[in-house]
């Protein structure tokens, strides 16, 4: 695949060639009969310095997927989260899925596929980075994870670290009202999946290693928003909780302050501290958490300041999907294609978060996976259906979402309570047409 080269005497910004790149794979997929969707989410001036390196590393990346059978799998999905500036850096993670058709791995790169990626919370095994790739990026801090659910999903990660443009500012985000959430925390990885899930729900992220850090940043200059609605910090190496707590007492009313702490028995201890303006959750966040941290925060932003505060991106607008699934790579796949689709998305990583998260939110549809290791599909159907039978939770549409597609299977989805079936992996237009019939209350078969 060739790399960008501009003709003009300005230097593309790092949006403006991933753009181009796609452009170019868009055309290349779609002679092959599919169809590539391309999503940027953050700044998008952020830095040019090494953007051509990160490009190049990106377009070696998708010629690896097309290779391996992503031009026949009818769909490719390329998402770019870049978080905002802060400590002179930013970060940006390359994302590359689409739907598995199956047969033995066959990634150019790949000596051997991961279960697990860094997506949502989750830790990934991390793998050797391609040699066509490791020169483009080094010196850049690169993260790199492969992941496949065989017949069902693959997908590709890249994370660089790269220096932030000279004289970059948010003034634009600020105007168009976009709310802020600062990371801070030297655990980059843990902090980048959390950003990753607030980018896709419309917030402007920022990640800071230490807490003087994010603090000096927010009283170099004048800032509008003077600071974050949500501010996190994940307990360990940079957060100084005494330093944080002190801090946390200086900042405005409708900023919301978190410590994220891992154990119960952490969170509890601390939790029974004076803690000032901190509040003490336990993480890894699970769904149903993130969702009440998000909501709640723009509301403190609103009842503080007596301002209007703005509401995630999507909030309100789209009927949101939660989608259940232990498998990581196959929680990107559907979710990009949901929200292709115009769906908001919230993800589960088993049957009993998704009993969690429907005790305190009603989605329009849940895609349940059949098959999980902590409490498969069935037995979490059973348990939504008994609390709605004691007014626990709002009736909810489920459908199955399996590779097992035989009567047997669907005879015991449907007698657990499930409204429909549907088979992975998803193709696109048949993924559409069944949330259609689900919208109607038709069941999908």
């Amino acid at each position: 695949m060739p790399s960008l080269r501009s003709s003009s005497a300005a230097v593309p910004s790092f949006a403006e060639r991933l753009t181009e790149l796609a452009r170019q794979t868009s055309a290349q997929t779609e002679r092959a009969g599919g169809r590539l969707f391309f999503d940027y989410r953050g700044p998008e001036a952020c830095f040019s310095r090494h953007a051509e390196r990160v490009e190049r590393a990106a377009s070696q990346l998708l010629s690896d997927a097309l290779r391996s059978g992503a031009e026949s799998a009818g769909c490719l999905f390329l998402t770019v989260h870049v978080s905002a500036p802060a400590d002179g850096e930013c970060r940006a993670l390359i994302q590359i899925a689409f739907p598995d058709p199956g047969g033995e791995p066959s990634f150019a790169s790949m000596s051997a596929y991961t279960a697990d990626c860094r997506v949502d919370e989750c830790n990934a095994r991390e793998a050797a980075l391609p040699e066509a790739v490791a020169h483009l990026v080094e010196g850049l801090q690169p993260w790199y994870a492969e992941s496949r659910s065989v017949g069902v999903a693959r997908a590709l990660q890249l994370a660089v670290t790269l220096a932030a443009e000279d004289g970059h500012d948010d003034a634009e985000a600020a105007l168009l009202g976009i709310p802020q959430a600062w990371l801070v925390g030297r655990a980059a990885g843990e902090n980048e999946a959390l950003a990753s899930r607030l980018q896709r729900d419309g917030w402007l992220v920022r990640l800071f290693g230490q807490v003087g850090a994010a603090r000096g940043f927010l009283e170099a200059g004048s800032r509008t928003p003077p600071a974050p609605a949500l501010l996190f910090a994940r307990a360990g190496p940079g957060v100084d909780i005494d330093t944080l707590r002190e801090w946390a007492g200086s900042l405005p009313a409708a900023t919301r302050v978190v410590l994220g702490v891992a154990g119960a028995e952490a969170a509890v201890e601390l939790a029974g501290r004076s803690m000032g303006r901190l509040e003490v959750r336990e993480i890894p966040f699970s769904p149903a958490d993130l969702r009440e941290i998000q909501e709640e925060a723009l509301q403190w932003e609103i009842n503080q300041s007596g301002e209007t505060s703005p509401a995630p991106l999507d909030a309100g607008r789209r009927a949101r999907v939660l989608v259940v699934d232990d498998e990581p790579v196959n929680l990107i796949l559907a979710s990009e294609m949901l929200r292709v689709l115009g769906y908001g998305v919230d993800t589960a990583g088993s049957g009993l978060q998704a009993v969690e998260f429907c005790q305190r939110f009603r989605p329009a549809a849940v895609l349940m996976d059949v098959n999980m290791a902590e409490m498969g599909g069935i037995e979490a159907t059973q348990r939504l259906r008994r609390m709605e039978a004691h007014d626990q939770c709002e009736p909810l549409t489920i459908v199955a979402a399996t590779t097992q597609f035989d009567e047997e299977t669907r005879t015991a989805c449907l007698q657990a309570g499930m409204n429909g079936f549907m088979r992975k992996p998803f193709a696109l237009m048949n993924l559409a047409q069944q949330m259609a019939q689900v919208a109607s209350g038709r069941s999908p078969h």
